[in-house]
């Protein structure tokens, strides 16, 4: 009975026993120990593992709560880093997007400078073609004006109807004359006369002419059976630099032949002695 009744008194009027006991365990087990010396010692080991257990089963949950607050403060730092990669990356997706545009712009105006260089480079290449076109045309212009004066110079040894064919070709430093010999009383005044007109020929254009001369002396010919037909009766090849280095001052046509650097005659075309 005394036993009971220890421990209802203890229930009764030692209430703030049990609010440290609740609140803060170690406490209340301390308290209890020390200043409840008519509890028994069955009832305080009893009382005190219990409250041992739910001191540390507080302690359990408030480090879960720290946990759980640690979680999600780590979330919260996580998001936010989350966050600042985010916004870096909206950064730098702006900064190529900028670079991008400017690089568009940038290729922009050069293809525009170069549509615009294109349009002048007609332009030019229009000047230069007529550059190229008028300085052909002046050669060319030039080139005729000195055929036309040696051709001049050829008539007015041989007449106009006996010249047949001159052919100019300064680019490849080649002219061809190709004119008729005309009978005269004998044959031996004839072949002359074909001598003094190539010897007359070249003494009129060697301050006109700049290329090689070829001459082809074309005359009528009858053969055994009395048919007649004109002939080339002599090839004769003057280089520029015989040309030039013929004095006609002092020079005979007779030699004509010699002076050549080829000649060639029909065998029926020759001086007899």
């Amino acid at each position: 009975m005394e036993r009971n009744n220890g421990r209802k008194k203890f229930y009764q009027k030692k209430w703030f026993l049990w609010i440290w006991l609740v609140i803060f365990p170690p406490v209340g087990i301390a308290l209890l120990w020390t200043l409840h010396r008519s509890v028994e010692k069955r009832a305080k080991i009893i009382l005190s593992v219990i409250f041992t257990c739910w001191f540390f089963i507080a302690l359990a949950d408030d480090g879960s709560d720290h946990s759980n607050e640690k979680e999600d403060q780590t979330g919260i730092v996580a998001q936010a880093g989350a966050d600042a990669t985010k916004a870096g990356t909206d950064k730098d997706k702006g900064k190529s997007l900028e670079k991008k545009e400017s690089t568009d712009e940038s290729g922009k105006s050069d293809k525009q400078e170069d549509v615009g260089q294109g349009d002048k480079t007609p332009e030019k290449d229009k000047k230069l073609k007529k550059k190229k076109v008028k300085r052909k045309k002046s050669k060319q212009e030039k080139e005729d004006l000195l055929k036309n004066e040696i051709r001049e110079a050829i008539i007015d040894v041989v007449g106009e109807d006996s010249l047949d064919t001159f052919n100019y070709v300064p680019d490849k430093k080649f002219s061809l004359i190709k004119f008729k010999g005309k009978a005269s009383f004998t044959h031996n005044l004839t072949v002359k006369a074909m001598y003094s007109n190539m010897f007359n020929i070249l003494k009129a254009i060697q301050s006109k002419i700049n290329t090689n001369v070829d001459f082809n002396v074309m005359y009528p010919m009858k053969d055994i059976y009395g048919k007649v037909s004109e002939e080339k009766v002599i090839a004769a090849t003057f280089t520029y630099d015989t040309i030039q280095k013929i004095n006609f001052e002092n020079a005979i046509y007779d030699n004509i032949p010699y002076m050549a650097d080829e000649w060639w005659n029909h065998q029926n075309v020759t001086i007899t002695e």
